[in-house]
């Protein structure tokens, strides 16, 4: 047996009330080419038929728990670190799926390189149909070792997503307490922390081996006021807490933010507020034009009511 072979790799799957996407989700790990895995599945309370899913795999690999009761993201996907025993983990969404060689490729580039503390590739996103939606990212001409700003730029560009990424278990559970409050952004979190301190290179590898469910009932579409005004939260935590080289590019990265969710109250009417988005995207990063465009749009449009 090789040392890739030997490594137990934590396939880690928190869901809530997706019964419906959860047995693809478990299938996918189960069809994984490395050997030994274990799919570490934590159940949030779910409503519906999720525990009828559960029994339907009797596979000694599948191990499972449900909270007694809702305890959210931050705190259903930290039970799922804190159960993992493999020495390497992966989350796996309720509605995702894994191609069969995800977990064998990246093991043996970790066990490559032992600075490493992740490995990320690329993903493919689809409809509930099986439509693609397209891969990302589309290319990476850089590749290859990512640390510091190119490590943080390639989080900011959502090019690092966590569904495509294999951890070192120790790297998570060193960076999970500081995304307590994170909850729904939990993820992004997660990553740029880890470029933040800096506590090893990420490998790149040129594959589109896991596939993106993208569906009305996530939370990205159905909580998208929340996700984003917690995304905001984070950010500002983020830049608090980053060194010197990093604030800048997270400040444009809140000031983006603020003018993505400032465009879209003013669809909705909301001039106020949308102006309120705009003046603190001014504020983070004045040297973006696109804040003062969007501001300045904003403020005609509000005189143009006011005059008539």
């Amino acid at each position: 047996m090789t040392e890739e072979s030997s490594s137990l790799v934590s396939i880690l799957i928190p869901t809530y009330n997706r019964a419906w996407g959860l047995r693809g989700a478990i299938a996918s790990a189960l069809a994984q080419t490395h050997t030994p895995i274990e799919i570490v599945v934590v159940d949030d309370a779910s409503p519906d038929d999720t525990a009828d899913v559960l029994r339907a795999f009797p596979d000694s690999r599948v191990r499972s728990e449900r909270q007694p009761r809702n305890v959210g993201m931050v705190g259903n996907w930290g039970r799922c670190v804190e159960l993992a025993r493999g020495e390497f983990a992966v989350f796996l969404a309720d509605d995702d799926a894994l191609a069969p060689d995800f977990v064998r490729s990246r093991v043996a580039l970790l066990r490559g390189d032992s600075e490493a503390v992740a490995v990320f590739g690329g993903y493919e996103r689809r409809t509930l149909d099986g439509s693609s939606l397209g891969t990302h990212p589309a290319h990476r001409p850089d590749g290859g070792r990512l640390a510091g700003r190119a490590l943080l730029d390639a989080v900011l560009g959502r090019d690092l997503y966590i569904a495509s990424a294999l951890y070192r278990s120790a790297a998570l559970r060193e960076l999970w307490p500081a995304i307590a409050k994170d909850d729904l952004v939990l993820d992004f979190g997660l990553n740029v922390r880890m470029a933040l301190r800096s506590l090893g290179p990420v490998l790149y590898a040129p594959r589109y081996d896991v596939t993106v469910t993208s569906h009305p009932g996530q939370n990205t579409e159905a909580r998208r006021e929340e996700a984003t005004l917690q995304g905001i939260a984070c950010l500002e935590r983020l830049v608090a807490e980053a060194p010197e080289w990093a604030r800048a590019p997270l400040r444009k990265e809140l000031a983006n933010t603020c003018v993505v969710w400032g465009r879209h109250l003013r669809r909705e009417g909301r001039r106020a507020e949308a102006m309120a988005c705009f003046a603190r995207a001014i504020r983070e990063a004045p040297w973006v034009w696109v804040t003062w465009y969007q501001w300045a749009r904003a403020l005609g449009e509000r005189l143009w009511v006011w005059r008539t």
